[in-house]
């Protein structure tokens, strides 16, 4: 088992650093306010053990972390729980080493007089979650900064930072086995630079709301789960200004009429191999056995109308978001090796390409959690650390959590 796991980790990490990217996208300038910034992503949001096994968490959701990828999550009873369970979680990742952060394809060279930006992002996530008997309730949320490089017509840069808040009611239904949860989400944009104009720094600000709804399957007793998630898309329409007056001319910059999250739907199906079966409930505060658990999943992604990139935006043009849909497979596995001491994570997904003339590629996650410490408070509780990457061409993200061992 070892040696299948270094082999499928180290394969993973080797394929998510080969590649090259096709010729490059078409780029136009921007003339008017006809035009959407397309937010989609299939970049992991949730906490780090999420992202460790490649975003493939919709099946095994549980807790407040789980709830960013599920809203069931808060209602899934852990094996060691009594009748009401308590969560919460805390991430932070840092991106400093990415040249193409979302992945645009564009050639700085030919389109900014060889200002290749140096982008970094910033992304922190925490969250709490309560159960009591079949019902459980959660709220988590996630900041996330990018520097999107310089501005070729002022030399500041530009900044984009958005911030995701979800809530969530969920119910577990014995004999189907069948958790079944809705949630409301909410989406803030803002972007601004740090130029030195009479208009610099907040060109605008625009926010939304959408609805989730998700069911994960729990038969008693066995070893797999079956999860899935619809997600409607968040439209921000009224695109202001913060010291901008005039958003045909903010800065340089001609404002958006709207900022749009596509919708999306995401199904998953995962299984625990391990000396007991895994959908039950265990003796004891803790369950210490060596389990190797893996995840695969599709998330698929919807269109948006008359959509383009915000990399583009941040020079002055605009980059056709494609209008077809968007698959991006990921797969996974946990590996906890020492029980109750030390797990292994890895994984890889497929982030396919949202504009014409750039390939898609290919990630490699993998992640490390360590138990540092146990104390009794309010029942014995135990500490661990993280460590996370994803890698890929022309992209790294790099990150540090604490949080509870369960």
């Amino acid at each position: 088992m070892m040696i299948a796991m270094r082999i499928a980790m180290s394969i993973a990490v080797l394929v998510a650093l080969a590649g090259t990217a096709a010729a490059g996208p078409l780029l136009t300038p921007i003339v008017d306010r006809n035009y959407a910034l397309d937010m989609w992503s299939t970049i992991p949001f949730g906490d780090s053990a999420s992202l460790a096994m490649g975003g493939a968490d919709v099946a095994r959701a549980t807790g407040s972390s789980g709830a960013l990828d599920n809203p069931t999550a808060s209602a899934i009873r852990k094996s060691t729980d009594d009748v009401w369970g308590l969560d919460y979680h805390i991430d932070y990742l840092n991106g400093s080493l990415s040249s193409d952060y979302g992945n645009a394809g564009i050639d700085y060279n030919v389109y900014n007089g060889g200002n290749k930006p140096d982008q970094t992002s910033q992304q922190l996530t925490l969250g709490g979650a309560l159960r009591v008997y079949n019902w459980g309730a959660a709220i988590s949320g996630t900041v996330r900064s990018m520097n999107l490089g310089a501005d070729p017509t002022s030399g500041g840069d530009v900044f984009a930072e958005t911030a995701l808040l979800k809530a969530s009611l969920a119910t577990f239904i014995e004999g189907p086995d069948i958790a079944i949860g809705i949630g409301a989400q909410g989406a803030y944009f803002n972007m601004q630079t740090d130029c030195a104009g009479p208009q610099c720094g907040n060109l605008f600000t625009v926010s939304g709301w959408g609805a989730q709804v998700g069911a994960t399957w729990i038969p008693h007793m066995q070893s797999f789960r079956i999860g899935g998630v619809l997600s409607t898309g968040i439209t921000g329409s009224d695109v202001t200004g913060g010291a901008c007056t005039d958003p045909m001319n903010c800065d340089g910059y001609i404002l958006p009429e709207k900022v749009v999250v596509p919708a999306s739907a995401n199904a998953g199906i995962a299984y625990r191999f391990a000396p007991s079966e895994w959908n039950q409930q265990t003796p004891g505060a803790f369950r210490d056995e060596q389990s190797l658990t893996v995840e695969l999943d599709v998330l698929t992604s919807a269109p948006v109308s008359n959509a383009y990139g915000m990399d583009a935006f941040a020079i002055h043009d605009l980059e056709r978001s494609d209008e077809h849909f968007s698959v991006s497979p990921r797969g996974g596995f946990e590996w906890e090796m020492v029980p109750g001491r030390f797990r292994l994570r890895g994984g890889s997904y497929w982030e396919p390409s949202r504009f014409e003339g750039v390939d898609g590629r290919v990630h490699g996650t993998f992640g490390l959690e360590l138990r540092v410490f146990e104390v009794d408070i309010w029942g014995l509780r135990r500490g661990r650390i993280t460590f996370t990457g994803d890698l890929a061409r022309e992209y790294s993200n790099l990150g540090i959590s604490i949080g509870l061992w369960h």
